[in-house]
């Protein structure tokens, strides 16, 4: 029996193709390197907020709890809709909400900025419903407002309950959604100050930030962390180096502070920013006090793939153009392109004013040309 055994290995081996072997190993060695082998995020997406493209994913759109990620939504809101420095009084409904807290105090009275730098850093569940009562009357107004900007943004597959993340069977999101989120969120100048901030001290409160990346590799500049015995550890976090932005999302991660610097540490690697100089040109101009103008545009960066084909830039105007002309004036665009693939545009702009030629009358042309030298 054992001689049977070892000679139906070794046809195993002969006719087993080889490259069934080579894409496991492959396969290994990519978890290896994501740092995701042994089964450690349910659910993870690494997404460039450059060319908004997924770079890396796993179960990047299974609907799992996000915790106190979901205080990016609550921030937003706020952000949008109120006043950060107005200073409010802390309602009674707001005080001693179970998990993480900023230990308010009813009829306290501290500035919607205060209550932000609580929420985005010290993960306060009494400043989320604080904060979500003074935005929205009350908590399930808020909740609504959540759900339309979810679904403005393409959050297809979230669902709000409350601003904090506390469990809810109806409280979900995806790795995806989330990342969709953040690239919303990091448009709002006001989001990225505070949640990259690591320390805030109030005239009665020191506010840490639980996101230790901050501390910890190279180029963080935003994130927020989450966690309940339900959802396990979910963690947001974006990261920005030689002008490429990236965010990282885990759902259900234990080693996820891990995780996030090797998805980077893969994605920095395999991504670069090429910037092009502003681009002039003369455009022929009809009936202007001057012949021609010039036409510029911006300088750009454009993120793509390492080693990929040159960028081509290519130009659409019309052949001239009739006076008059304002300055700035859009008169064409530039077109930076990969083969049919057109990666981004830019305006092409008059750079001064053209004013039209005033025609002249029969009279003053036939003056002109007896009176002339």
């Amino acid at each position: 029996m054992k001689i049977k055994s070892v000679v139906c290995t070794i046809l195993f081996l002969i006719f087993v193709p080889f490259d069934i072997f080579a894409s496991g190993v492959a396969l290994l060695e990519e978890q290896q390197v994501l740092g995701m082998s042994g089964g450690s995020a349910q659910s993870c997406v690494t997404y460039c907020l450059d060319t908004d493209e997924v770079i890396y994913g796993t179960n990047e759109h299974l609907k799992l709890p996000m915790a106190s990620t979901t205080k990016i939504m609550t921030a937003i809101i706020v952000l949008e809709n109120t006043d950060t420095d107005e200073v409010v009084s802390i309602p009674d409904s707001a005080v001693g909400v179970e998990g993480s807290s900023a230990y308010l105090m009813k009829g306290e009275r501290l500035s919607v900025t205060e209550l932000l730098y609580g929420l985005m850093l010290e993960s306060a569940n009494d400043a989320a419903v604080a904060l979500a009562i003074i935005t929205g009357g009350d908590v399930d107004n808020f909740v609504a407002l959540m759900n339309e900007k979810a679904e403005s943004i393409g959050m297809k597959d979230t669902h709000f309950t409350n601003p904090h993340g506390l469990d809810d069977e109806e409280h979900y999101s995806t790795s995806y959604d989330m990342a969709l989120l953040c690239d919303y969120a990091m448009k709002n100048e006001r989001f990225v100050e505070i949640s990259g901030t690591y320390r805030y001290e109030t005239e009665n409160r020191l506010f840490v930030n639980h996101n230790r990346l901050l501390k910890s590799y190279e180029g963080i500049i935003s994130g927020k962390t989450g966690y309940t015995r339900r959802s396990g550890r979910c963690l947001v976090s974006v990261a920005r180096r030689n002008g490429v932005t990236m965010c990282v999302v885990t759902l259900n991660d234990p080693n996820d502070w891990q995780d996030h610097k090797c998805l980077y540490d893969v994605a920095f690697d395999t991504y670069e920013c090429r910037e092009f100089d502003h681009t002039e040109l003369t455009v022929p101009v009809i009936s202007g006090q001057t012949g021609e103008l010039i036409a510029f545009s911006k300088e750009t960066s454009i993120v793509v793939r390492k080693g990929s084909e040159p960028i081509e830039l290519r130009v659409y105007r019309d052949r001239f153009i009739y006076a008059p002309v304002k300055k700035g004036d859009v008169i064409g665009y530039i077109s930076y392109c990969v083969g049919d693939k057109e990666l981004a545009r830019e305006e092409l702009t008059a750079a001064s004013d053209i004013h039209r030629i005033k025609k002249r009358t029969f009279i003053e042309r036939f003056l002109l040309f007896i009176f002339q030298d």
